[in-house]
């Protein structure tokens, strides 16, 4: 079949196909957390940065989030009792986010996941491949992000 040599040959179908193998993998933890991967990709930036002056400013530019996916994430983190809002004392308008003791447990844990998933895939990658992959997925990235 012609869609097959398509597939075999598709920069755009492996990169589609090699994301939702991941995503798939990923999910089964999630699940058992409770978590979608958004949520758990704040959580892991909120455990990584261990600082209480993460804003939700900061998460929109890191984790390429609009600001309304962001809050509807952070409100359900919240509904979950993973993290706290700490309003500045400067600026009420303005937050910053916290862990809460449930969310560090809880984030640990996600980052141990993802770091099963990135030790499953470099098993199976030489460091000189890894690194030469990470120089594509950045120019990809450069691509679509100034287009």
């Amino acid at each position: 079949m012609k869609i097959f040599q398509f597939q075999k040959n598709s920069l755009i179908y492996s990169i589609y196909h090699s994301n939702k193998l991941i995503q798939n993998d990923l999910g089964v933890k999630l699940k058992e957390r409770n978590l979608t991967f958004p949520q758990s990709l704040v959580l892991a930036s909120l455990f990584f940065e261990k600082s209480e002056l993460l804003s939700p400013k900061d998460l929109e530019y890191s984790l390429d989030f609009s600001k309304s996916a962001l809050s509807q994430t952070l409100s359900q983190l919240e509904g979950k009792k993973f993290i706290k809002r700490k309003i500045n004392e400067d600026d009420a308008r303005s937050f910053t986010i916290l862990l809460t003791q449930q969310g560090k447990k809880i984030s640990a844990k996600m980052v141990g996941d993802f770091d099963l998933v990135e030790k499953k895939i470099e098993k199976n990658l030489e460091n000189r491949n890894r690194k030469l992959f990470l120089v594509i997925l950045k120019s990809i990235r450069d691509i679509f992000s100034t287009s």
